[in-house]
């Protein structure tokens, strides 16, 4: 069959799906749902893969919880296709994997959405994790209980991942995460399910060396970014007993062609607002010093940068 008559077939099927009230649950969509996911997984014409995910998302819809027993084998097809980049097929996608996500028991779930983050594009892997978290507003905390030690481990490893949309999304996911459970269920699940090697860590002196090596990473793909850290540094110093001492510090760095002092100081006097602090001369509240460290001009950077690293005092300091 034609491409043109398998979407006038589609269209056709969509209009009857569309234009009943209801869908009757005593009818039996096995054969139905069975083509449909054959187009989405193989056929080769967009919009007949469009119409056949329209079709899914009506019927998944109207049916609910029925829908469940064809959701597994369907929603590892629905986030292999999320690699599509053309917004014809991206918008119905999406919605098509949020409507089954619904009726997808979770225990069969958690398999499906871990293989579809393991899989090495990108895209995949960001569309995927922007599926979680919608099915984490709607679902109820009792649930969690055998979601989230699963899936936290995984997040928290994509948030070192190369790509920085995946990245950022990783952090998203797990700030939801943070929110419907709070925090100390949070470190709960944390403690019990992510095991950190010592060969894994690592004292860093500094933030900024960090933060410039992620904007040369990148130089080649962006003209504007801007990178905010805060964390704990180990410095040198003779007066502990151990010759070192924690800090907290945070770091910015702004890559684009403008980027200059004035930059630096805005960035720097917003954050100081909301703090509500003001500078003094005699250090009270706070005041800048000149750093000049020779690693910060190793970095191959096209762009301007402009970056601030800050120690931030606790009133036991």
């Amino acid at each position: 069959m034609k491409w043109q008559e398998r979407r006038r077939s589609l269209e056709s099927f969509l209009q009857t799906l569309t234009g009943k009230k209801c869908i009757l649950s005593n009818i039996s969509y096995d054969a139905s749902i069975k083509k449909l996911q054959k187009i989405i997984r193989n056929d080769a014409n967009i919009f007949c893969q469009v119409l056949a995910i329209r079709s899914v998302t009506w019927v998944a819809t109207e049916l609910g919880a029925e829908f469940s027993k064809f959701s597994v084998s369907l929603l590892p097809d629905l986030l292999e296709k999320m690699k599509e980049k053309k917004q014809i097929l991206r918008k119905p996608l999406i919605r098509c994997t949020l409507e089954v996500g619904k009726t997808l028991p979770l225990e069969d779930g958690i398999p499906v959405i871990l293989s579809a983050l393991s899989m090495a594009n990108p895209e995949i892997k960001k569309q995927t994790m922007l599926f979680v978290v919608q099915q984490l507003e709607a679902m109820q905390m009792e649930r969690l209980k055998g979601f989230i030690p699963s899936l936290l481990p995984v997040l928290v490893e994509l948030t070192k991942n190369a790509t920085q949309d995946v990245r950022e999304v990783a952090v998203h996911a797990l700030e939801s995460i943070y929110w419907k459970i709070g925090r100390c269920r949070m470190q709960s699940f944390r403690s019990n399910c992510i095991r950190v090697d010592l060969e894994d860590q690592f004292i860093r002196p500094n933030l900024l060396v960090g933060l410039l090596k992620i904007l040369e990473t990148h130089a080649a793909d962006t003209t504007s970014l801007n990178l905010y850290e805060c964390s704990d540094v180990l410095v040198r110093d003779d007066t502990e007993k151990n010759g070192a001492r924690e800090e907290r510090r945070l770091a910015a760095a702004i890559l684009n062609e403008s980027a200059d002092f004035a930059a630096i100081v805005n960035c720097l006097i917003k954050l100081l607002d909301a703090l509500k602090l003001s500078p003094t001369k005699d250090g009270d509240n706070f005041h800048l010093e000149i750093s000049d460290n020779q690693t910060f001009r190793k970095f191959n950077l096209m762009l301007p940068v402009a970056a601030f690293e800050i120690k931030i005092f606790t009133e036991d300091d």
